[in-house]
């Protein structure tokens, strides 16, 4: 299986989402996994909106429209806020992906 399983949100698909104070969906990640955030079977495509930190380090991902992965150092009870799309295996943080 190869990345992307689904397709790449569009900016039509993150505004129709629009951003949440409960989140509907969400999945937990832990430190180093590989997720593919556009494949329906992780719960959360076409994309997930935040990465709330349950472990600090670095958190490691791709959002929608760039080429490369972006690292992103954060500490417990931080919220990220982005349409992550894919996160690395050399992220050192653990946390929930939600949208």
């Amino acid at each position: 299986m190869g990345f992307p399983v689904g397709y790449l949100p569009t900016l039509g698909d993150i505004n129709s989402l629009g951003f949440r104070t409960r989140p509907w969906k969400s999945i937990a990640y832990t430190a180093g996994a590989v997720l593919d955030l556009t494949d329906p079977a992780n719960g959360v495509n076409p994309c997930a909106l935040e990465f709330y930190c349950t472990t600090a380090g670095n958190f490691v991902a791709q959002l929608a429209g760039d080429s490369a992965m972006r690292t992103y150092p954060v500490t417990v009870g931080q919220t990220l806020f982005g349409a992550f799309v894919l996160t690395s295996a050399t992220s050192t943080a653990a946390g929930i992906l939600r949208q």
